[in-house]
Order: C-alpha cells, then structure tokens, then sequence
C-alpha cells in the first residue's frame, strides 16, 4: 500500500519535505516504521504517510452528515475566516510561507507565481456573497440546503449526499480548492485524494482550517490524504464515497467508474483544451494581444482552459507583433519558472516541426515563449503547452468551426459583439464555455 523512498532519489541530494495527511480533521504525521509515499519532483522529494487501516475504521464509524445540522451561514462564516487567513497581507505567517515555498518546489513555480496561486484562495473564499451565489446559481434556490422550500406542488430541500471523494488534478492548484469549496457548501463530508502533480495546495488548505480553528465541523469534516493508482488504499478509498468528483485524464476517470460502488454518480471533469478567435475588429489591438499573452503564461497553458491556438481574422500580422510584445513583457512580469529538460525538447521539437512544415516561429532566446504561424492546426501534431501559441489566419471566424470539438472546453472571443454570430455552432460542436 505504501511506497519508501527509493535509493536513486536519496543519491540525487534533493531537498526532503515531509507532509502530513489530515484525518477527519487531525493532523497526521509520519511515524517511525509506518508506510509511507515517496513523490519525486525536478527540485525536491516530497514524503507523505499512508492512511491506515485503523484510521478508515475509524472514520466508518463516524458521522458522515456532520455538516447536516450546520446553517449554510456558519459554513460560509468558517470558510470567509479561512479566506482571510490567505489574504496577502497574511503571507509571512509561518504555514503561508511554507505553503509558498512547498508550491513553488513541487511545481517548479517562481516564487511569484505560487504567492499568486495561494492569493487565490482569499479570493475563492473570502467573500461571503459570492459562495451564497455558487449555491444559488447550482442548486437554485441558497435556502434548499437549510429549510424546506415550496417550488410548484411540493416542498424541496437538498440533502448532502455524505462522502464525497474528490479526485482532483494538480496542474492548476486553485482547481482543488474549487472543488473542496463544493463538497463542503452542499454538507458533504471530504474524502480528498491529494493529486501527485500538486499535493501541497489542498492540504494547506485543510491545514489552515485546523490552525483557524481545529473543533469547527467543517475543520473535522476533512479527510485529505494521497494514493497511488491501483494501490489497494485507492480502492478502499473510493468505495467509501457516496459521490465522486472526478478530475483529470481519461484513464484515472475510467478507473474511478470501474471502482464506483453501485448507484454511485462520478462527475468528471476530464481533458479538454481551448482556442482563441480574434476577429478583424481585435486583430491589431495590443490589449488583446496582451490579454491572450496573460492566459496562456498563468499556468504556461497547462489550465484546460488555457487557449493553445489562436485563429486571426484580419491582420493577422499586426496580431502576431503585439503577441510577441506582450509575451516578452510576461516573461519579466510572471517568469515562467524552472523548466524540465522535457518540457525544454517538447518546446524546440515544436519549433522545428513547424519550420521543417514551412510555418514561421518567433520566439524567445530560450524556451520562454513560442509563437508559431500555420495555416492548418492539423499539421500541429502534439501541442508542447509552455507559453506557444499558434496563430491561424481565417478569412472568416467562421472558418474555425470546424476545429471546436466536444473535447473543447473554452473559446476566448474579441470582439464580445461577435459571440451572437458563433454561440449557436460553438456550443452545438460541443464548446463548453
């Protein structure tokens, strides 16, 4: 079920950070002889416990509608207390600090970058208005989950479902907070499985809550801990859960249905990828150019949200300028952080690709940031992420169509006066947003 460290880590002398896993709630620290996972990063080693046997026993034997009897407003009360606590002007106290610094190492993040992420969830959480919105606009009605509310010819009232396991995705931190946010707004008690790519925002999340404070039900609603796909812990886990949230790739979707007990929803949220469309109105504009520079260097478009391609109408020439500028801007206000040797070939196997099919690359000196022009998307054959757009000259907006697919999550459009022309086919091909 668990995993030492492994002796070709230990020769490569990289830093050690031990992580505790949180149960119902509780802190839970590494101990001598007990069985723990040993996560490997470019520029550290991270180490964290098993959940143990006698730990999902015990939690089995507890209540899992701790939240039931809680008012929405006191859960909402906690969490903006715990936004607080993530507030910029908060970041030197000693668990900020470590959360900033764990990010940064684990992701490979300038430091400015993993302050902004942490930022986020003050910004997620802080605002009591906006979580009474999130459950007004996804359940309908704020009042559903405390009382029982006339709607037509009978009385509605919106009951946690108990544990819900959440499977979340590391390549955008702030995506686990959201998720968590959820789960705990609806009364449902967390079962979190920590994902590999990142599993220091999450459980600093937790964290911060018992720091706040350690008796409140939503502190001991948390259960935050780490698995390996196909360990038996993963299985025993999950079918626990009375609903699942599912996010990441196909293959670990897959694996929670196949685990799922019976009549068990799994909400997924998979892979999915987003384009840009700039219309001739916005193709000589240095805001969009810089807008569209900014989403693709926040999570170096690892974001499923994240446009990858950007198909121009008008002067497309004049775009591509503008994006060069700003991404160079980007690169000294949002550096991009330490880069893998992978991820450094995937960047200039792409640029020569792209030559070699007769596009024209601008680019950085290194690896900073790619533009690449090409008349059809199809010759991009893997797409190296990493701050590369590729441009695509239209005639017509109208002419990018065909490239929005189910797998397309979001389409960046400018002018906004252009979306009533395009809504109808973007969401009948499958865009999501």
């Amino acid at each position: 079920m668990g995993y030492t460290m492994n002796s070709d880590a230990s020769k490569a002398n990289l830093p050690l950070i031990d992580l505790p896993i949180i149960v119902q709630g509780r802190v839970v620290s590494s101990t001598a002889g007990g069985l723990t996972y040993s996560l490997r990063y470019e520029r550290c080693e991270l180490r964290l416990p098993a959940m143990t046997e006698a730990a999902l026993e015990e939690f089995d034997h507890s209540n899992k509608f701790l939240l039931h009897d809680i008012s929405l407003q006191d859960i909402v009360n906690f969490l903006q207390r715990v936004g607080q606590f993530w507030h910029p002007s908060n970041s030197n106290h000693p668990l900020c600090r470590a959360a900033q610094e764990h990010l940064a190492a684990v992701m490979s993040y300038d430091q400015k970058m993993a302050r902004r992420e942490l930022n986020l969830i003050n910004v997620v959480t802080s605002f009591g208005p906006a979580l009474y919105d999130l459950v007004e606009a996804e359940l309908g009605h704020r009042f559903y989950l405390d009382e029982w509310i006339p709607r037509g010819d009978a009385f509605v009232h919106a009951q946690p479902w108990g544990n819900v396991a959440h499977v979340m995705v590391g390549n955008v931190p702030v995506s686990s907070i959201m998720t968590l946010v959820r789960g705990i707004l609806s009364k449902n008690r967390t079962l979190a499985k920590l994902p590999s790519r990142d599993p220091v925002t999450a459980l600093y999340f937790a964290l911060s809550m018992i720091e706040i404070d350690p008796n409140h039900p939503v502190t001991r609603s948390m259960t935050v801990f780490y698995w390996r796909r196909g360990d038996e812990l993963e299985e025993k886990a999950l079918r626990r859960a009375d609903v699942m949230c599912v996010w990441g790739g196909g293959a670990a979707v897959k694996r929670c249905k196949e685990l799922a007990r019976v009549g068990v929803s799994v909400l997924e949220f998979g892979p999915k990828t987003s384009l840009a469309l700039i219309g001739k109105e916005s193709a000589t504009s240095k805001k969009v150019a810089i807008d569209l520079a900014h989403d693709a260097s926040i999570y170096n478009q690892e974001a499923c949200f994240s446009p990858q391609i950007a198909f121009v109408e008008g002067d497309h020439e004049a775009f591509v300028q503008n994006l060069v500028e700003a991404f160079t801007t980007y690169q000294r206000l949002l550096p991009k952080g330490h880069t893998s040797i992978d991820d450094h070939a995937h960047v200039w196997r792409a640029r020569l690709e792209a030559r070699y099919g007769g596009g024209r690359v601008l680019q950085s000196d290194g690896t900073e940031w790619t533009v690449i022009v090409l008349s059809d998307p199809s010759e991009i054959h893997e797409h190296p992420l990493s701050r590369c757009m590729y441009v695509v000259p239209v005639v017509a907006l109208e002419n990018a169509l065909s490239y929005v697919a189910p797998d397309t999550q979001t389409v960046v459009l400018s002018p906004w006066s252009r979306q009533a022309d395009l809504r109808e086919q973007l969401t009948l091909r499958g865009a999501a947003k």
